[in-house]
């Protein structure tokens, strides 16, 4: 991979973008910058945000902040954890559990050990329980396996990387042969 010029930085015109109709509305110069620059269009794939910066979008945080959400909260997903969400909301009360999602640490404890009644594998367990502990008991009861899901899911689809690593990425210290070609319908 080339290593990026530091002079390309402002041979962009910029485009100004402050609303989802102003990105929809320069989507095609967008798309063409990406198209002629294999190299940017690649680093959409570590992080979108500072891509479009690199080839001139210029974004109000409001938009920056839906850009993000809306990729790490497709339509999908936010589907499949309202159903979560209901499901588990209708198991809480099956088995008495009067907690609302999200749970904090100790009551997950509280349902896995006082409520469902499971035997602790460690016991700082029985006090609080990170969202990655459930795992193992997921298999125990399926209200188990569908907030361990829940746990999951409510962060996001993807976790773009920080400035320092796409900036790696951009100078060629770091590769990205994952994906060979990115091209946008013009």
């Amino acid at each position: 991979m080339k290593k990026r010029d530091p002079k390309d930085q402002g041979k962009y015109e910029p485009i100004e973008v402050a609303s989802h109709r102003d990105l929809g509305r320069h989507r095609r110069v967008i798309n063409e910058r990406f198209n002629n620059d294999p190299e940017m269009a690649r680093l959409l794939l570590v992080n979108p945000i500072y891509a479009m910066e690199d080839i001139g979008v210029r974004m109000t945080p409001e938009i920056r902040d839906h850009i993000i959400e809306t990729l790490r909260f497709p339509s999908r997903l936010k589907e499949r954890l309202a159903t979560l969400e209901n499901e588990l909301q209708t198991g809480f009360q099956e088995v008495g559990f009067a907690e609302k999602l999200p749970l904090n640490g100790e009551q997950r404890a509280r349902l896995v050990f006082e409520v469902l009644k499971l035997q602790p594998a460690e016991p700082e367990a029985a006090r609080a329980m990170e969202p990655k502990q459930l795992q193992p008991y997921s298999g125990e009861h399926e209200l188990l396996a569908k907030l361990a899901e829940y746990e999951r899911l409510r962060h996001g689809a993807q976790i773009f990387a920080p400035r320092a690593q796409y900036d790696a990425y951009k100078r060629g210290e770091k590769r990205h042969n994952w994906v060979r070609r990115v091209r946008f319908k013009i």
